[in-house]
């Protein structure tokens, strides 16, 4: 069904997107990776930390609408992933983190060609089908294109999630989210 609906949402260039997606200071972050790279923890540990500041938009699988002007807006979707974490409202794309388990807490922001092969395995589509194939290249750069990226490395929280937290926290002082 999600497939399906993935076909059905590219004629409005509109996508589903593998990953959480959490709401902090009027941005989304997407926190994407493979099964048990630490997404979920990440964002419960969040909540945890910075209650406050940080809400779930959705905990699996948030629909991404790439807008004429180049931005990038973060919805919700019914799929909100295993702990149904849902709630904040949409918001604009502040950046994606793309998380990996290893022997250390490292954050570093990469470039969208280092990430545009791990970004478009996130995006839900029917490789059936060269159009939609070709439609979910130009999804792909759209989301490259609007927003920092960062390579995440954890070995565990809290540690590595307040290396999220400076990363998000520095990104919308600098460039006044």
């Amino acid at each position: 069904l999600c497939q399906q609906t993935s076909v059905a949402l590219f004629a409005h260039n509109r996508c589903i997107f593998h990953a959480g997606a959490i709401r902090f200071r009027d941005h989304a972050f997407l926190i994407a990776g493979g099964s048990g790279a630490g997404k979920s923890t990440q964002i419960r540990t969040l909540l945890e930390l910075h209650p406050d500041e940080v809400t779930v938009i959705n905990g699996d699988k948030p629909l991404l609408e790439c807008r004429d002007d180049g931005s990038v807006m973060v919805h919700p979707s019914p799929w909100n992933g295993k702990e149904g974490w849902h709630g904040a409202a949409a918001a604009p794309l502040g950046g994606i983190f793309l998380l990996r388990r290893g022997e250390e807490n490292r954050v570093e922001l990469t470039t969208p060609k280092r990430a545009a092969s791990f970004l478009y395995t996130q995006i839900f589509q029917s490789y059936a089908d060269g159009a939609i194939i070709h439609h979910t290249g130009k999804i792909a750069e759209r989301i490259l294109q609007s927003a920092p990226i960062w390579f995440m490395t954890n070995k565990g929280v809290p540690d590595s999630t307040q290396l999220m937290y400076d990363a998000m926290l520095q990104e919308v002082t600098k460039n006044g989210l």
